[in-house]
């Protein structure tokens, strides 16, 4: 069995306001490519979002404490829409589309600027 050793911040955009999720990943799992990572969220929902940054930092801090996480804390900012899932409960839910895997989880190399920004 594989060690969860990162947790990621990702600040995603949903319509017109962003939302966070605090999520505990396995290091060789890779999030610079926006299409990967919507398929990642995609097939790892649901997924706990907060529209409080304060709040996603506060959750990742004491997951951090008790996973003892091998890299820490990693925060990532996306232009990228995700208006294909439901906010229900506290929970990010699959809408009714599907998210096709991409080829690779590499940045994103179509573009001079990435999608995701490091923090």
């Amino acid at each position: 069995m594989s060690a969860n050793n990162t947790i990621l911040l990702l600040r995603l955009r949903y319509g017109n306001r962003f939302i966070w999720l605090v999520v505990n990943v396995e290091s060789h799992e890779c999030f610079a490519n926006a299409q990967w990572t919507k398929w990642w969220i995609y097939q790892n929902c649901p997924q706990q979002y907060t529209m409080n940054k304060r709040l996603a930092h506060h959750i990742a801090k004491k997951i951090n404490k008790e996973k003892q996480t091998e890299y820490g804390i990693i925060q990532f900012n996306s232009k990228a829409n995700i208006d294909d899932f439901k906010l229900k409960n506290g929970k990010l839910v699959r809408g009714v589309s599907v998210v096709m895997e991409p080829a690779n989880n590499y940045a994103d190399l179509e573009t001079d600027e990435s999608d995701w920004i490091i923090c």
